[in-house]
């Protein structure tokens, strides 16, 4: 477990940002239960995540299609749908992170999946 995970859990969490939350889903091939930290910027219906160096991580294909999972951000779990957005959406969600969080800049790319988060009822 990374440094990072340990504050994202801890009464702490506030050192980590106030985009820092916790990502919990089903990996829908093996069935395993994943939680990680991510930087989930709050837009709309729910939050956008940017995938930062995606070339060497894999989680986000979980949501090529539309999966259920919750986010435990600010301290309150939300059930939500995620989905990888593609094209016009996804150049504008990655336009509108990297406006909102600068610091983006240095971990995404121009290529960087983006995953929209939706609250569900």
């Amino acid at each position: 477990m990374s440094l990072m995970d340990l504050l994202a859990r801890s009464p702490l969490r506030r050192l980590t940002g106030r985009h820092t939350a916790i990502l919990h889903y089903t990996a829908p091939r093996s069935g395993r239960q994943v939680e990680l930290p991510i930087w989930a910027l709050p837009s709309g219906d729910g939050w956008l995540v940017a995938v930062g160096q995606h070339r060497k991580k894999t989680w986000w294909r979980a949501f090529v299609r539309p999966l259920p999972a919750r986010l435990d951000a600010g301290g309150r779990l939300h059930a939500v749908t995620g989905e990888v957005l593609t094209g016009a959406d996804r150049d504008a969600a990655l336009a509108a992170y990297r406006a909102a969080v600068p610091m983006s800049r240095q971990f995404t790319a121009q290529d960087s999946p983006m995953v929209r988060l939706r609250r569900r009822a």
